[in-house]
């Protein structure tokens, strides 16, 4: 698409116009769904409740051997940090101020992972050792997963 079709496009809409020059706007999802129908290829509330339980039984197992998400008791999370600059910038930029504070999520800062599309990989890795560890008696959900450690754990793990 050219610049002038993008232009001519923006023009004919009274909502990119707004957008264009920096009004506040509101847009809402008429074809929202309830949160009971939330479906995202294939993904359910359920999984995403399933995904979170299992970073909760693995948490302390990953403060062990990654100290540096003691932080955060285990849970691999980005770090918030305030950006006032930032505020005070659009503040001025757009001639308009605006309450509370300005944060931004700092993914590139997440330990262990260091990216979210890494942090999603180490969630597989943690899937398939509690499967194999299940299926295999090394483990139950309502154990501490830190016996994941154990040398013969590691040596079973090993061929994996």
């Amino acid at each position: 698409m050219s610049k002038k079709e993008i232009k001519t496009i923006v023009e004919n809409s009274k909502t990119l116009k707004r957008i264009k020059d920096r009004e506040e706007i509101l847009w809402i999802n008429k074809n929202k769904k309830n949160i009971q129908d939330f479906n995202i290829e294939g993904l359910s509330i359920r999984d995403i409740d399933d995904a979170e339980e299992r970073l909760i039984r693995f948490a302390p197992f990953i403060m062990e051997v990654f100290p540096e998400t003691n932080i955060n008791n285990g849970l691999i999370e980005s770090p918030l940090k305030e950006i006032s600059k930032m505020k005070n910038l659009l503040i001025n930029k757009l001639d308009k101020n605006f309450e509370g504070s300005l944060y931004i999520k700092m993914d590139s800062h997440l330990p262990i992972a260091g990216s979210v599309k890494a942090r999603g990989g180490i969630y597989e890795i943690l899937k398939h050792t509690e499967k194999l560890a299940l299926d295999n008696g090394i483990i139950k959900k309502d154990e501490n997963y830190i016996k994941l450690k154990e040398e013969n754990n590691r040596d079973f793990f090993s061929r994996y």
